[in-house]
């Protein structure tokens, strides 16, 4: 689960756990995420450009063992940032592909877009 405005990634949540969202404001939302955890391939985890946290700039996540083709459509002159979960029991190596950079935080990935982005980063795994 990711929250869209904070960045906030949680795992291994259970039915029943809690999770620290923190005071809202009368009237405010948190933006969340939900999806099943997947452990046998890479996963997209969290993204700031769309509500949809993917739905819109991600156009596709191909896995190759060794690596995954991200599609991305990112037409503004603004930043975005994106997340991947790697498969279990591999890690990502850090790259830059034109305004794309990626850096590995442990299991995750995290993929800054400085500007407009439109086309593939092939992304390596190890």
């Amino acid at each position: 689960m990711a929250d869209f405005w904070s960045g906030s990634i949680w795992r291994n949540l259970k039915y029943g756990d809690r999770i620290p969202l923190g005071e809202l404001a009368p009237h405010a939302t948190h933006h969340l995420r939900i999806t099943p955890e997947m452990t046998a391939e890479p996963q997209l985890v969290y993204t700031n450009g769309h509500f949809s946290m993917g739905g819109t700039e991600v156009e596709s996540l191909r896995y190759f063992g060794q690596s995954v083709e991200l599609r991305i459509h990112w037409p503004w002159d603004y930043p975005v940032t994106m997340v991947l979960r790697a498969p279990q029991g591999k890690a990502w190596s850090n790259g830059q592909q034109g305004p794309a950079q990626w850096l590995a935080e442990g299991e995750y990935l995290r993929i800054l877009l400085k500007d407009r982005f439109a086309g593939r980063l092939r992304l390596e795994l190890i």
